[in-house]
């Protein structure tokens, strides 16, 4: 998505996304790391595009059969974070007869990971969230291994600090 470099740096693009977190720009951010990543899909209206034609485009640019579910999920999850309205053919397993067609619904936020449960009370600080995303820490891990663990979560960390820092 272009918010790491080779070296695992943060890019701008990224101090940029996580200082607007929780902030009135975050959609923008968000839409623009999502437009410039799926630029194949820039000419795509996604309340009347159907299932099948979106997993064709994912198809063209060479994602692997393997990997299509979870990136579609992900990219429409991601665009509906980023304010894009989703048609409802694209929301898998919800029924439409309620709300008919021309409906547009949400997409289901991502349930916090490891909970069978998502208390919707309760919001999940930004520190939270980055954790989250980071591998459960394996002490049967290489010494290189552990120490790339905590280098790139101390990295993560000091983005997120930063970022509550400039906005006190």
């Amino acid at each position: 998505m272009g918010l790491l470099t080779k070296d695992l740096q943060a890019t701008p693009a990224l101090i940029d996304l996580v200082a607007a977190w929780g902030r009135q720009k975050y959609r923008a951010a968000l839409d623009a790391v999502l437009r410039n990543t799926y630029a194949f899909l820039k000419d795509v209206d996604l309340s009347s595009i159907t299932p099948a034609q979106l997993t064709t485009r994912f198809e063209c640019v060479g994602y692997a059969a393997s990997v299509q579910t979870r990136a579609v999920s992900f990219f429409l999850n991601a665009g509906a974070a980023a304010g894009w309205p989703i048609g409802p053919r694209l929301m898998f397993g919800r029924t439409l007869s309620r709300k008919g067609r021309s409906a547009i619904v949400e997409p289901l936020l991502p349930r916090r990971l490891g909970t069978s449960r998502f208390d919707e009370s309760r919001r999940l600080t930004l520190t939270e969230r980055i954790i989250d995303k980071f591998p459960d820490f394996d002490p049967a891990w290489s010494a290189r291994e552990r120490a790339t663990w905590y280098r790139h979560l101390n990295e993560a960390l000091k983005v997120v600090n930063a970022s509550a820092n400039a906005r006190r």
